[in-house]
């Protein structure tokens, strides 16, 4: 998918995309843009906390949250 297929899907200026793959690829990024992004590539993500053996899971998809 290009950039400017993204954008469309997000509703943002071409620019806007690259913006954000530049700071993915700096390691700096919110989790609300990586969600957002991820969606409108048609994917999502769930980040896994382990504390004190017990995992807990967060679902990034737009609208949702702890599982």
């Amino acid at each position: 998918m290009t950039q400017v297929e993204v954008a469309a899907n997000l509703g943002v200026g071409q620019a806007q995309v690259s913006k954000v793959e530049r700071q993915a690829r700096a390691g700096d990024m919110f989790m609300s843009t990586l969600a957002s992004y991820l969606a409108a590539l048609g994917a999502s993500a769930e980040i896994a906390v382990l504390v004190n053996g017990q995992t807990m899971r967060f679902d990034l998809t737009p609208g949702r949250g702890k599982r």
